[in-house]
């Protein structure tokens, strides 16, 4: 299976959604998320992404349907 299922931001019918993506869904972080990918997939260098990171941690600290709960006055 090439297709790597956790970052799976396409479905077809017959496949249940995961449970990650489900989650992030929720949170209202998704693009977010994708751009992080996207930047990780870019620059394969997760030093390079650290704003687009921060955004994210702040985004999920802020959702109330986040399990994530950081302070994110600390980043």
């Amino acid at each position: 299976m090439s297709k790597n299922p956790s970052h799976s931001y396409s479905s077809s019918s017959d496949e249940a959604p995961d449970p990650f993506d489900v989650m992030i869904e929720k949170t209202g972080c998704m693009s977010h998320h994708i751009a992080v990918m996207e930047c990780m997939a870019d620059h394969r260098d997760w030093r390079k992404c650290q704003t687009l990171l921060k955004e994210f941690k702040i985004c999920m600290a802020n959702s109330k349907n986040s399990p994530i709960k950081t302070n994110a006055s600390n980043s």
